[in-house]
């Protein structure tokens, strides 16, 4: 269930116009609704399928000079390491966090929550 706004007190014998408190009512009223459509939204297109696609950046340049690398071992032409890129596409590959575990890391930086653009709130 959706928190909802709490709507505004009607007028007081402070002065508040009526037409006041009624456009504060409307607001409250919009700003639900606009949640409500967008909640809705959002969980039908959580049922749709996404197709990934690869650029094919790894097959069409030598040594994966175009592809994610971040944390992995280089050489001294900042090319990756083949086994260790292999070793993520691996994990990648698989989504058990025990090939995650066993990708080879240039440096003493563990990867942090690897998985975590896999997870789903279903």
């Amino acid at each position: 269930m959706v928190n909802e706004p709490a709507a505004p007190h009607p007028p007081d014998e402070g002065g508040e116009t009526r037409r006041a408190f009624l456009g504060k009512v409307a607001t409250v009223a919009a700003g639900a609704a606009a949640l409500a459509t967008a909640s809705a939204a959002a969980g039908r297109s959580s049922d749709v399928p996404v197709e990934q696609r690869s650029n094919r950046d790894d097959e069409r340049y030598p040594g994966r000079i175009a592809s994610y690398t971040k944390g992995l071992p280089h050489d001294e032409l900042g090319e990756v390491s083949p086994s260790a890129y292999d070793s993520l596409l691996r994990a990648l590959e698989s989504g058990r966090p025990e090939e995650f575990d066993q990708i080879e890391m240039g440096g003493t930086r563990p990867l942090v929550n690897p998985q975590a653009g896999l997870a789903s709130t279903r």
